[in-house]
């Protein structure tokens, strides 16, 4: 056994807040988020060699005690990881290693947790010779409380009871459905909101954010059995704000302080000396287009409430009394006055000046590039007689999905894109006048499902003569996307999407002798002008341009949700054949009909 370089790691904060001293638990503990963020740097320092494993330092007894021991994890790569932990008793003896199994798992982030003995502590080890592939890792050991039910939301996609506040809506912030949050289970509404707590999460601020509070969410849910993520809002580098806990209702943010303050989260680490370098966790720094959309969320919450931003009423989470933590961070704590300042009056929002003027008939070009029709919708603007007006109440018929807007006219839709001669594997992007979606195609089904008529993403390119639409992908389904709920079914076959793709990893015969259940894909299809029977009977070809590896899957569900700027979601097994992670690009074009599935050589 080596000895260790740095003190005992304690494990405190769910908030992703780091204690200021290793030891001391903060006070409330029951209320307050229970986790830290260690960097490869900490965990190659503060854990011991044993036997191929890296070995933490034992966890700080709950008052509960333990029964459970939970990680979330980024790795370099979506390869498995060995993970196990134990219960410590108050003699010091020891239970035996558990393997954790995992709870959640999107592209290179996972949540494990096991079931351990009941102890006064616990402790997790790692593979040691996993620890090149590990970017992050948060545990805690804890003693779980399921929590309440409610009755009248189990089951359903991130419902909460009131609506996001209509005030709020012109920030474009991602709401909970957007980010496809779980089901709260909270119960404990709080309607006075009196002051408000500035956090940050300790963790990467690059990648994917909505994925990533998808993890926070399901962490934190999953390592205490809390009733939902801890914060009322999350805010990204980009400046994106995210909808956390509903905001009715009481956050877990700050111990002892939670009632009548309103949690919001800085999705990154701020404390320099507790960070990964930048090339792996971004910047140390806060971004200005984070503090400036925090300066607005805060604007208008406090002109809603009736709170004047004060150093009484807005904290960094470490101002709080009785807290034991550097959150939000030096770089944060920084900038708060800034944010105060900035909050004291709410901003009007901006009105865009028409250049040129605008011809009615004629579409909007949206700041992500698409072209949309009269009547689309953003979060603070609406496509009006062919410009981008700005909002100050409803959308008429359109729903809010996307985050901004900005002000430009097109004369059109891009002409469509010519189909290539049957014959081959590849049949082209149209087939029996059904298309593969791409950016300025207009879709009625993407326009009853989200409010926007035209499709935003999908670049069309030529690999190989051949045209192709290339975008990000994702993947779903299978037992371990916990995104979809146990008994949610694909709109286009009405399969269960947790029972494909299982065993997760399955055999050459299973695939063999099973292909449909592990080949398939979502996108936003338009219906018309075939209906769903076509797509059911439908063959895709997806290709990695990097590589060339080539797979035919089948469409059993709509989505992605456009906010995440995809254009596809493949199957676990799809996206493992492809040799492509989380956000990597894809080529998407139409298979020959009757073509077998899984991987085919170019």
């Amino acid at each position: 056994m080596r000895t260790r370089v740095v003190a005992l790691l304690t494990t405190l904060l769910t908030s992703g807040c780091i204690p200021a001293s290793p030891g001391q638990q903060p006070a409330h503990f029951d209320e307050d988020l229970g986790e830290e963020s260690l960097s490869i740097e900490a965990v190659a320092e503060g854990f011991d060699a044993e036997d191929g494993w890296l070995v933490s330092p034992v966890s700080a007894a709950h008052a509960d005690g333990v029964r459970r021991v939970t990680a979330f994890v980024e790795l370099l790569d979506e390869g498995e990881l060995g993970l196990e932990a134990r219960a410590v008793h108050a003699d010091g003896s020891t239970g035996p290693w558990t393997v954790l199994r995992t709870s959640w798992v999107e592209g290179v982030m996972r949540v494990a947790l096991a079931d351990v003995e009941p102890g006064r502590g616990g402790q997790l080890r790692v593979r040691e010779a996993d620890l090149a592939r590990l970017s992050v890792l948060r545990w805690s050991a804890t003693s779980p409380d399921e929590g309440e039910l409610d009755a009248d939301g189990e089951g359903d996609l991130g419902l909460s009871r009131d609506a996001l506040l209509s005030t709020l809506r012109p920030l474009g912030i991602v709401e909970r459905t957007a980010w496809r949050a779980r089901a709260t289970r909270c119960t404990s509404r709080d309607g006075a909101r009196t002051r408000m707590a500035i956090h940050h999460t300790s963790s990467p601020s690059t990648g994917d954010v909505a994925a990533r509070v998808r993890g926070f969410q399901a962490y934190h849910m999953d390592s205490r059995g809390w009733c939902d993520v801890g914060y009322h809002f999350l805010v990204g580098a980009d400046g994106t704000i995210y909808e956390g806990r509903p905001l009715e209702l009481v956050g877990a943010h700050v111990g002892g302080h939670n009632t009548g303050n309103v949690g919001i989260a800085l999705v990154g680490c701020f404390e320099p000396r507790n960070c990964s370098p930048e090339s792996r966790w971004g910047s140390a720094a806060p971004s200005d287009a984070m503090i400036a959309s925090t300066q607005r969320l805060v604007a208008q919450l406090a002109a809603h409430y009736g709170i004047t931003p004060s150093a009484t009423n807005l904290r960094g989470h470490r101002e709080h009394s009785g807290q034991s933590t550097d959150c939000p961070g030096i770089n944060v704590l920084h900038r708060i006055a800034e944010i105060r300042s900035g909050a004291a009056t709410p901003a009007p929002t901006p009105t865009p000046t028409p250049t040129p003027t605008p011809s009615a008939g004629r579409s909007c070009t949206h700041s992500f590039g698409a072209v949309y029709a009269s009547t689309a919708c953003s979060a603070g603007y609406q496509c009006c007689d062919g410009t981008w007006r700005t909002r100050t109440s409803g959308c008429g018929a359109c729903a809010c999905v996307e985050e901004s807007g900005r002000v430009g006219c097109t004369p059109g839709a891009p002409a469509p894109v010519e189909p290539v001669p049957a014959g081959g594997l590849h049949a082209g992007l149209t087939l029996r006048g059904s298309e593969i979606p791409r950016a300025g195609l207009a879709n009625t089904t993407l326009e009853r499902a989200l409010g926007v008529a035209v499709e935003p993403y999908g670049t069309v390119v030529t690999v190989g003569g051949a045209p192709w639409v290339r975008g990000r992908v994702s993947h779903f389904g299978g037992p371990s996307d916990t995104g979809v709920t146990a008994t949610e079914t694909g709109a286009i076959t009405g399969e269960r999407l947790r029972e494909l793709n299982d065993p997760e990893r399955p055999s050459s015969a299973t695939l063999r002798a099973r292909p449909e259940d592990y080949y398939y894909v979502a996108m936003r299809w338009a219906y018309s002008p075939n209906g769903r029977t076509f797509w059911r009977d439908a063959r895709l070809l997806v290709q990695n341009p990097a590589t060339g590896a080539r797979v035919v899957v089948r469409p059993v569900d709509w989505g992605p949700h456009t906010r995440t700027r995809r254009i596809i979601d493949l199957s676990p097994q799809a996206v493992r054949d492809l040799g492509v992670v989380t956000d990597a690009e894809v080529d998407v074009a139409f298979a020959a009909p009757g073509t077998p599935l899984g991987p085919v050589g170019p």
